[in-house]
């Protein structure tokens, strides 16, 4: 096992956060499509990323640990970005959505559940103030879901979907190597 600071711990996925556009690209995102959407696409994205790998610093470390790195991540985001206010309110939106519940559509087929991508992904596109579908009222809201471009709300849950995953893939086996992973908390703090 591998001991490491705190604040090391909150860098490791800095880098790889700042890279969104790269993974827009890779995701192949129409340009199209994307353009008045850019800024909302890459802030919850990579909102969505940070909120995945706080989660899984949580699991390996537990919640003190986890929002310590959360505050110091903001901090290093910031600088790399200038972005701090817009990418807190992203968490925020994002917090709240992944505490709705599960959204359940009756089709042809049976009754599916909507995957909660699509939840957070209505959260950021009506609540970021830089999206074109922004409403500040509920009622506006709901007026404004109808008005949207059509699948936008899909094609961003499809890249919030595979944002995660990405984080879990390549940060989980990182996350678990370090001492403390399993039990008593061997991080430093500085």
């Amino acid at each position: 096992m591998v001991k490491i600071q705190l604040y090391s711990l909150a860098a490791l996925p800095v880098d790889y956060l700042t890279r969104q556009e790269a993974l827009l690209a890779r995701m192949r995102v129409d340009e199209g499509v994307l353009n008045p959407y850019r800024e909302v696409f890459i802030t919850g994205t990579r909102a969505y990323q940070q909120h995945a790998y706080l989660k899984l610093v949580r699991w390996a470390y537990g919640r003190a640990v986890a929002q310590q790195v959360a505050v110091y991540q903001q901090r290093l985001l910031d600088s790399a970005t200038g972005r701090g206010r817009c990418a807190r309110l992203a968490l925020d939106l994002i917090e709240g959505a992944l505490h709705t519940r599960v959204v359940r559509a009756d089709t042809r087929g049976g009754e599916i559940e909507i995957p909660i991508e699509m939840n957070v992904a209505l959260a950021l596109l009506l609540g970021m103030p830089e999206s074109p579908d922004y409403a500040t009222t509920a009622a506006r809201r709901a007026e404004q879901i109808t008005l949207m471009q059509p699948e936008i709300d899909w094609r961003l849950a499809h890249c919030l979907t595979c944002a995660r995953d990405e984080m879990k893939t390549i940060f989980l086996p990182m996350v678990t190597c370090f001492e403390g992973a399993a039990g008593d908390v061997a991080v430093r703090t500085i």
